[in-house]
């Protein structure tokens, strides 16, 4: 199980979607007009509490929790390649999510009152959709593997 780069690459795509509970999304600061009053800055990130709460934290959980029970699944190749789908279509929901909610406070904000910078925890789950596209691929040349093999007797 451990052996398999596949495991891995589900591993890290689980890993890469839980930043976004760890790391800021974004940065909102706003600077208030008349400049007596020192800017506000919020940073928003989500917790483990807004899993429970909104539906972008219970996006953001099972994106988590699929690839990280994909990997157990080893012995049954095919589960384990619809499980990945599931799971990247699950990554490309919440990251989109996560994109739709930057640009609705971008375009909230008004004028030069406020400055929106993107964080890390808006960006690393890409990095975990390519994480989940690695691993199919390495389930399904496992697959092909076993097929040619089964073939072979």
């Amino acid at each position: 199980m451990i052996q398999r780069i596949q495991t891995v690459y589900f591993f890290l795509a689980a890993l890469c979607a839980s930043t976004v509970f760890f790391i800021t999304v974004y940065t909102v600061t706003l600077v208030p007009a008349g400049g007596f009053i020192p800017p506000i800055t919020m940073h928003y990130d989500l917790s483990i509490e807004d899993a429970i709460k909104n539906l972008q934290g219970l996006v953001c959980m099972i994106a988590v929790l699929v690839p990280l029970a994909a990997i157990f699944l080893y012995k049954n190749r095919r589960l384990q390649i619809r499980l990945g789908w599931v799971a990247l279509i699950i990554s490309c929901v919440a990251l989109a999510l996560l994109a739709i909610q930057y640009i609705d406070i971008a375009l909230k904000a008004p004028g030069n009152e406020a400055e929106i910078v993107p964080g890390a925890g808006l960006f690393i789950p890409i990095v975990g959709i390519i994480f989940l596209i690695l691993a199919i691929r390495g389930v399904k040349k496992d697959e092909a593997l076993v097929r040619s093999a089964d073939r072979i007797r």
